[in-house]
């Protein structure tokens, strides 16, 4: 089976990672799996994601990119991408194994994006510290603690 596989020859590697970049612009379905994988990191601090194209990607005005994708289902499944990604990480770092300090949002740079990363992984990680200059939550102190204390 080619998830075992793949779990096979990432694992003990994956667990020393500290910070990492993931940037994959619509990544609709390689987002589960690497949520999956996500477990794997358990020292993981920083994550920053970039799940949109930026200005200097040309894809949304390559019909050949786009294949049968309309522009319009893909900021759908961009916010989806970031509710799936900021969900998982409350999740798992609140109840689970992860370990995750920091999330940010590269994508927040981009001004038509801020009002939908808000709306899906900031209120998903609303019990987080908010960077005043918005794109980056920090997890805070006393929320581990709780956890381990148990309350």
């Amino acid at each position: 089976n080619r998830r075992e596989f793949v779990h096979r020859i990432t694992e003990g590697s994956l667990e020393n990672l500290a910070s990492l970049d993931y940037i994959a612009v619509f990544p609709i379905e390689h987002l589960k799996y690497f949520c999956m994988y996500m477990i794997l990191m358990k020292n993981l601090k920083c994550l920053r994601v970039q799940l949109a194209p930026t200005s200097s990607n040309e894809i949304l005005d390559n019909p050949s990119a786009l294949g049968k994708s309309q522009p319009q289902d893909l900021w759908q499944e961009l916010e989806s991408c970031y509710n799936t990604l900021a969900l998982y990480i409350w999740t798992h770092c609140d109840e689970g194994p992860m370990s995750i300090e920091e999330f940010v949002s590269l994508d927040y740079v981009i001004p038509s994006l801020r009002e939908l990363i808000d709306r899906t992984a900031g209120q998903k990680l609303k019990d987080w510290e908010s960077d005043p200059s918005g794109g980056r939550w920090t997890r805070k102190e006393e929320s581990s603690k709780e956890i381990s204390n148990g309350e």
